[in-house]
């Protein structure tokens, strides 16, 4: 088993704690239990960022944190809160922030630089990933929680008022990846583990 280099510890430290910041700041809707918050914001910094196993521990980490007790939801926590409207969504979003690490590994190795097809593919991979598939896990969850809640219902209260601030995130993001793409590749490149000398593996 290789171990975790220090700087991919860091550097997903460092995600779990954007993810905590970013869940605090949040807007609260007076007809839904289910508020605005930054938090699939964080989901692709993360996946940006780190290698996907890492960029699943950052989010992961702040999960059972949340299990736990520590108040990491914008001051909620606890199994009821999990259980609750939004758990579905939480618990979605450590899958997110990895599948979009994969797709960016995956991107990157096909696609020609500053392209707009590739601009057009990372658009729809943090939208679809960071969002989209966060409504196939979260609306059932919160249609399952609320217990009497219809399909129609549950897209108008979980996820249609959503969609605007979505784009814009998944669009932010975008500008942000491009605009620092050197370094965010660079950083993604030091996650490597560190190779032994060749005396070491012979020891």
């Amino acid at each position: 088993m290789k171990a975790i280099p220090i700087r991919t510890l860091v550097y997903t430290a460092l995600c779990s704690a954007i993810f905590i910041v970013f869940s605090a700041i949040q807007l609260k809707f007076a007809f839904s239990p289910v508020p605005i918050t930054l938090q699939t914001m964080a989901v692709i910094i993360a996946g940006m960022l780190l290698k996907p196993r890492a960029a699943f521990l950052s989010i992961a980490i702040v999960v059972v944190l949340g299990l736990l007790g520590l108040p990491v939801f914008g001051g909620k926590s606890g199994i009821a809160h999990i259980m609750g409207p939004t758990g579905g969504f939480i618990l979605y979003f450590p899958f997110g922030a990895m599948l979009i690490s994969l797709c960016i590994q995956a991107l990157e190795a096909k696609l020609p630089q500053r392209s707009l097809k590739k601009h057009a593919m990372y658009l729809l991979v943090f939208l679809a990933l960071s969002s989209w598939l966060a409504y196939v896990v979260g609306v059932p969850w919160f249609m399952a929680s609320l217990g009497n809640v219809s399909l129609a219902k549950a897209l108008a209260l979980a996820c249609y008022p959503y969609v605007t601030g979505d784009v814009l995130k998944s669009v932010l993001a975008l500008l942000i990846f491009f605009a620092l793409h050197k370094p965010i590749m660079q950083l993604r490149g030091q996650q490597a583990s560190r190779r032994k000398p060749a005396s070491e593996l012979h020891m």
